[in-house]
């Protein structure tokens, strides 16, 4: 539920009052600063002990392993690039181009942010039941 209040924040923020992404990552990073800030000074004011912070650290193994995942990803795309392209089978090729031809026709028509909310918003509408909350406004 979170993810999705995040995304259509976001989305409000960056599509209907045009703010640039720059605006809102500056801000959402000075809100969370500024909290934090706050925080540990009343917790110093109050006499109690600061909380440990330490499991916000993200480790080595965990980059190392999400930046193999995303280079594998990106591979893996290229080698199909090339399948599809040193096929001989034109009903593949042929496929393919129309396929990405509609993409691109999709990707006039609208922007990435618009695009990657209504994907969130449908990945999580096919986790929870949505059916009963959309229709109750």
């Amino acid at each position: 539920m979170a993810v999705l209040l995040i995304s259509t924040v976001t989305w409000v923020l960056l599509e209907v009052y045009q703010f640039s992404f720059l605006i809102v990552i500056s801000w959402a990073a000075m809100f969370i600063v500024t909290s934090m800030f706050l925080w540990g000074n009343i917790l110093r004011l109050l006499g109690k002990d600061v909380p440990d912070m330490s499991w916000l650290e993200i480790s080595e193994e965990s980059t190392i392993e999400m930046v193999n995942g995303i280079r594998e990803w990106i591979e893996e795309g290229i080698r199909w690039m090339f399948r599809v392209s040193a096929e001989r089978d034109w009903f593949v090729f042929v496929r393919t181009v129309v396929g990405l031809l509609l993409l691109s026709y999709v990707g006039t028509s609208s922007d990435l942010l618009t695009l990657l909310y209504i994907g969130n918003l449908l990945r999580y509408c096919n986790r929870h039941d949505c059916s009963s909350t959309l229709y109750e406004v």
